[in-house]
C-alpha cells in the first residue's frame, strides 16, 4: 500500500515536472487525460507581462470650463509591506481598475469609428466613472473627467501616455 502512493506521488510529481515545460503535444495530452485537473500548470511569468503601469487621474470642474482641481493622480501604487502578503483589501480595488481599462480598450477597439461614442455606456466606461466619483465625494465640484494614463515602470524618466480620456460628466449630488 505504502509503495503504491509512493508512486502515485512520484508519477504525479513526474507530470507536474513535465507540464511545465513547453513541449505543446505532451502537455495538451496531459491536459485531455486530467479529467479532475489535478496536474499544475504554474506560470511565474505571465505570458503577456506588463510592460507599464496604469495609473488613474480625475480632474473636477466647479463650474462649465472653471477648473476646480487639476488632474490629480488616485491611483498611487502603494508600498509593500509583509503584512500585504496576508491582507492586502486594496489590491481588489487596483484589479478591478485595471481589469476596467483593459475591457474598456477592447470594447473600444471592437467598436466601428461610427460606433465609437457607445463605449461612454459600457460597463468598463460606468464601473471608471463611478470610481472617479466614488474618490472625488465632498470636493466642491460639479463637474468630474477622469483619465488612464501609462508609464514605464521604474523607468519613470518619460511623461506618462494618455490612452482613454473620458468626457466631462455631472457628479450627482
Amino acid at each position: 500500500m505504502e509503495y503504491g502512493v509512493a508512486v502515485l506521488l512520484l508519477l504525479w510529481l513526474l507530470f507536474s515536472a513535465v507540464n511545465q515545460l513547453p513541449l505543446e503535444k505532451i502537455t495538451s495530452l496531459l491536459r485531455r487525460v486530467d479529467y479532475f485537473h489535478l496536474i499544475p500548470r504554474w506560470h511565474f511569468f505571465a505570458p503577456k507581462p506588463a510592460v507599464f503601469d496604469f495609473h488613474f487621474a480625475v480632474r473636477l470642474f466647479a463650474s462649465e470650463g472653471q477648473i476646480a482641481r487639476d488632474w490629480k493622480v488616485i491611483s498611487e501604487v502603494p508600498r509593500r509591506t509583509a503584512r500585504a502578503a496576508l491582507w492586502n483589501p486594496a489590491r481588489r480595488v487596483r484589479k478591478l481598475r485595471a481589469d476596467a481599462v483593459l475591457s474598456l480598450l477592447r470594447t473600444a477597439h471592437s467598436l466601428d469609428e461610427d460606433s465609437q461614442r457607445l463605449a461612454v455606456i459600457s460597463l468598463p466606461y460606468l464601473l471608471l466613472l463611478n470610481h472617479a466619483c466614488d474618490r472625488s465625494r465632498g470636493e466642491n465640484a460639479t463637474l468630474i473627467q477622469f483619465a488612464v494614463l501609462t508609464a514605464d515602470g521604474f523607468a519613470a524618466d518619460g511623461a506618462p501616455n494618455v490612452i482613454v480620456r473620458s468626457e466631462v460628466h455631472a457628479i450627482d449630488a
